[in-house]
């Protein structure tokens, strides 16, 4: 328990275009959480310690969601206690978005598959294959 997973979604269109405007809800396992990053906060510049630092310069970087190596860029990204939602635009080659998840009960569990779809056209949408069993088990001592 509390073991952490890198999730990777791989994303693609069909065909030649790329497609606006689409929603990929992703469904965490049951048992499951996600894991936000903090990257690094720049220390202020200190070659003239006369000058006035903007109020910006004290505020700690925000936590994000994307992992490193990430292809996929969203326009914007929620993050529910239950699923990823990520907005944005699909292209025809292969784009990945990675992002990590911890366990936070033993059991079994079940991986839902990926759903995306057009915001603004109903034809326009794909799911990915059934997920399969995960089974989370004590760490010896717990």
């Amino acid at each position: 328990m509390g073991g952490e997973l890198t999730v990777r979604l791989r994303l693609r269109a069909r065909g030649e275009r790329a497609w606006q405007h689409v929603a990929v809800s992703d469904l965490l396992p049951g048992g499951f959480e996600l894991v936000l990053d903090t990257p690094a906060s720049t220390p202020p510049a200190q070659d003239d310690p006369d000058r006035e630092q903007p109020a910006s310069a004290d505020v700690p970087a925000a936590p994000t969601l994307a992992r490193p190596g990430s292809s996929f860029v969203p326009e914007h990204a929620e993050m529910r206690e239950d699923r990823v939602v990520l907005y944005g635009t699909i292209q025809p080659q292969m784009q990945e978005f990675r992002y990590r998840i911890r366990a936070g009960s033993i059991g079994e569990f079940e991986i839902p598959p990926v759903h995306a779809e057009s915001m603004y056209r109903q034809d326009v949408l794909a799911r990915g294959s059934p997920g399969e069993r995960m089974i989370v088990a004590p760490v010896d001592g717990e």
